[in-house]
């Protein structure tokens, strides 16, 4: 639908549109569900979606790594390789930029004052 509407997914031809929808997807899923989870953070704010924020460490923020590895980066979005959002970029913590395949990604969130990592949520419909 969204190729036949002139959105492309492909880096090369993407534009502000997909940007937008990625975003929209990003709030409504990921957001919402951490939202409404058990674990109360109704208001959380994870800042805008493909954005670093300075402060990081002031602030709550989404994690990920590669399932192989042990290593936890700082999530930066949800791109499209060869289907549409089947890759997670992140940013290690001097900057540099990296990126796994959604299927290979673990996520986590980290919540100032919280010693652990919150690898898991449950979300009551």
């Amino acid at each position: 639908m969204l190729e036949r509407a002139q959105i492309h997914s492909d880096e090369l031809r993407a534009y502000d549109d997909w940007d937008a929808i990625a975003e929209a997807l990003f709030e409504n899923i990921v957001v919402r569900s951490i939202q409404w989870s058990d674990q109360a953070f109704h208001d959380i704010d994870l800042g805008r979606y493909a954005t670093l924020r300075e402060g990081r460490a002031r602030t709550p923020h989404l994690l990920v790594r590669d399932g192989s590895k042990n290593e936890w980066n700082v999530f930066h979005s949800i791109v499209s390789r060869r289907h549409p959002f089947d890759s997670v970029t992140w940013l290690k913590s001097d900057g540099v930029a990296g990126e796994t395949s959604y299927d290979r990604a673990h996520f986590a969130l980290q919540v100032p004052g919280r010693d652990a990592l919150i690898e898991s949520l449950k979300v009551e419909l």
